[in-house]
Order: C-alpha cells, then structure tokens, then sequence
C-alpha cells in the first residue's frame, strides 16, 4: 500500500473490517478518477488506474453518485477495471459507494459470491464520508493525534473480534478501547428487555457513572437521554440536546452523576433498537464532526456484530427445534 499522508491507513482499516481481497479508492484527477489509495491481499492492482465517469461499475458509481451492491459479480455483464488482466475473473463479489462532496469511490472486493450486504453498505458509506471529511479538513497535513487514536481503535477492531470471540469478553474490551481512543471516561452499552418496557446495563468500562448498587436495575424505556434514545431510535449527541448548565441525566434525574458530554447511538437489530451505545463525560467537551462520524461508524460496526449473533442464535433455536421434533 503506497504513503499518502492522512489517507494511508484508511484502506487497510476497510479491507480488515470487511474482510475484503482488495479496497480501492478513486479521487478526482483533472477530468478523471484515479487510484489514489488501495490495500489488496495480492500483488494484482494495476497502480496507474483512471477511470471515467460511467467506466465500469466503478465509473458507474462516480457518475450516478450512488452505492452499488454485487453479490454475485458477472464479469460478461461489467468490469472493475483495477486489476491487472486475469485477476478480475477470480473476483466474486463488490460494493462501491460514492464520497460526497469531493467526488470518487470508495469500493471493496471479495473472491467469495454474498460476500457483502445492505449493512456492510451503510458502513461503507460512513467511511467514504470520513474520507471527504479529511481531504477537505486535514488535507496533507496528515492526522492529528486525536485522528489517530480513532483510526487505531478502527484498525484493531477486527483483531479483538479474532482475540474475543465470546461476547462478554469482547464487549468488555470493546468499550475499555473506546473509552480510551475517544477520552471519554464513561462508555457503556444498555440493553432492552424482551418486552420493550424498560432497559438494563450490560457491559461498561468503569462503573463511576452510576452507583455500584444500580449497576443490575433495570429503568424504564424513555427514561433519561439514554431512555430517550431508545424510544425515539434517534441518536444523541449533546450539543444537539443543547445540555443545560447541570448537565444530563442518562437515566433520570438523581439516577446518576449529570453528564456535561453525552453521545447515545441505538443499535439497531432485526429492525428494533436493541441496545443503545453510551459515551459520557461530567465536563463539557467538544463533540466534532470527525468524533461523530467515528461514533457512528462505530455503532454500525457494533449494529452489524449483534445482528449475526441473532441470527447465529436464530438458526441454533431452529436446529434445535428440527431435533426435538419426534
């Protein structure tokens, strides 16, 4: 992977995230679009790739600025154009999204067919807009410390998936990393009852945001910013909520400290808010639109990861069922 300042790491992160074969990325060049940054698992990329707008399904996305989902390429119908001839064949699966603003694409590669769906999309998409967001904002200065910290924990993020596969290791994990790319002190995730009337606390990295003898009540749904959240499937962020001088109540008023600096992101499961992301600080801080952007590329991550294990329980209950059947 070629050194472009700010920009290189970021294909690596997406190729790790999605387990993609190759991630691509065209920015605009004069007339055309070239290959400004890729990360592939093989030596076939041709590194000199400019494509036209409506060239290809690349080309297709730059034109109609719109995300494009292949499960199951057809190379007779379409090409992608960055390979070096032969290697496209192998190439199985594609997703593509346009980034806003500056023009391009951001796309990713699989040599296996279904490969990627409608939620890996989304997430595509939050990234390709962190990408507008540093090439307008950042330029080639490169990160800022604080950007790197929040690429890091993107970085890495597969790897604890691998390192934790049991989920109240991994979530415990999970939110100590959070806590510590984000400086937030407080990062937790609240979870919903099976009948949608009140939610729980299910993992956190440091217990101050409330006291020890509240950790395992349950609080009633709308109750509190994180209650509100859950009711309304709307995220959170407190400069939107426009704080009063005492702060917020993430569960109602004397359940817990008052949070200067909240960010509350729902999660969204088989089409419900199953959970509800909580990063909370008693000072005020600056929640920036990097910070926000991070924040919810994050909670689709951790969107994504409870809606297979749903649908791996899913489909356990059901062999179950099939071998108790007489």
């Amino acid at each position: 992977m070629r050194c472009n300042n700010s920009l290189e790491n970021l294909t690596q992160i997406v190729g790790n995230i999605f387990d993609a074969y190759s991630v691509a990325m065209f920015l605009p060049q004069e007339e055309d679009f070239v290959l400004k940054e890729w990360f592939s698992l093989g030596d076939y990329i041709a590194a000199n790739t400019r494509i036209t707008p409506g060239q290809g399904l690349v080309g297709w996305i730059i034109r109609n600025k719109k995300p494009l989902l292949v499960s199951n390429f057809d190379q007779t119908k379409s090409f992608l154009g960055y390979y070096q001839q032969g290697e496209e064949k192998r190439i199985r699966a594609f997703m593509g999204c346009p980034i806003p603003h500056i023009g391009g694409a951001l796309c990713v590669d699989s040599k296996t067919i279904h490969s990627f769906a409608e939620k890996d999309q989304k997430i595509l998409g939050q990234f390709s807009s962190l990408i507008a967001m540093l090439c307008a904002d950042v330029g080639e200065k490169g990160f800022s410390e604080k950007e790197s910290c929040l690429f890091h924990f993107m970085q890495i993020l597969p790897q604890l998936r691998e390192k934790f596969p049991k989920w109240s290791s991994f979530l415990k994990n999970f939110l100590v990393l959070l806590s510590q790319s984000t400086s937030f002190p407080f990062c937790f995730l609240a979870v919903r009852d099976e009948w949608g009337k009140s939610y729980f606390l299910e993992g956190w990295n440091e217990q101050g945001f409330v006291e020890p003898q509240r950790m395992g009540e349950k609080f009633k749904i709308g109750s509190g910013v994180v209650g509100w959240t859950f009711k309304h499937h709307q995220p959170v962020f407190t400069e939107d909520a426009r704080a009063t001088s005492e702060g917020v109540a993430l569960f109602g008023k004397g359940l817990s400290p008052m949070m200067k600096s909240v960010v509350c992101l729902p999660l969204v499961v088989h089409k419900r808010t199953r959970s509800v992301l909580v990063m909370a600080d008693e000072k005020p801080r600056v929640i920036d639109p990097t910070l926000k952007r991070f924040a919810v590329t994050t909670a689709d991550y951790l969107s994504l990861f409870l809606e297979n294990l749903y649908l791996k329980n899913r489909l356990q209950q059901h062999k179950k069922n099939l071998t108790n059947q007489p």
